[in-house]
């Protein structure tokens, strides 16, 4: 059989063959869905006209990793949405970055960051059902850098869910005071 390593040692006395099987068989596929999806989301990230197809395929991948309860590659995902914000505001700063694109997104522009804050609830929900505690605190950073962009004040149904989720997340983290503020 070859050498094994503890990890192939507790796995092999934990599992069955036709699991071990079946995971052998599953997880290239699913490296491979999951890069396919990967380079999808860092073609269309700096298109504002396609913004709608990139939060298309972000829903579309955080609901398959919450559906199949894949963990690791949730928090894959959510890493890679949490770059692409973060290179969507260093573009801002650099006006020379945002004349090579195209169609820049800019968070000046209201119809983008509605399509921004859409997109960050939906990986705040996601984040929840999942559990991961971590990258629901750092999308509610998001949404609310966000919800302090917008130009116009109709955020009043975005403030209430997101005051809710935060809540949730204080309390799960048993920050009561926080929680308690939060609703």
């Amino acid at each position: 059989m070859g050498e094994c390593s503890a990890n192939d040692l507790v796995l092999l006395a934990n599992c069955d063959i036709d699991e071990l099987e079946e995971r052998e068989r599953i997880m290239p596929r699913l490296t491979f869905f999951m890069d396919t999806y990967k380079i999808i989301l860092d073609t269309l990230r700096q298109n504002s006209r396609l913004l709608d197809l990139y939060n298309s395929a972000a829903q579309k991948l955080l609901a398959f990793c919450c559906k199949h309860k894949c963990a690791k590659e949730f928090r894959r995902v959510s890493g890679t949405l949490h770059i692409h914000f973060e290179k969507i505001c260093e573009a801002q700063k650099i006006p020379d970055m945002n004349a090579k694109i195209p169609y820049p997104v800019l968070l000046e522009d209201e119809e983008s960051t509605t399509r921004l804050l859409d997109m960050r609830h939906i990986q705040l929900e996601h984040s929840l059902k999942m559990e991961e505690w971590q990258d629901a605190y750092r999308t509610s950073e998001v949404i609310y850098t966000l919800i302090n962009l917008k130009k116009e004040r109709d955020i009043k149904g975005y403030l209430e869910s997101f005051f809710q989720h935060l809540a949730e997340i204080f309390w799960k983290s048993g920050n009561i005071l926080f929680h308690t503020y939060a609703l």
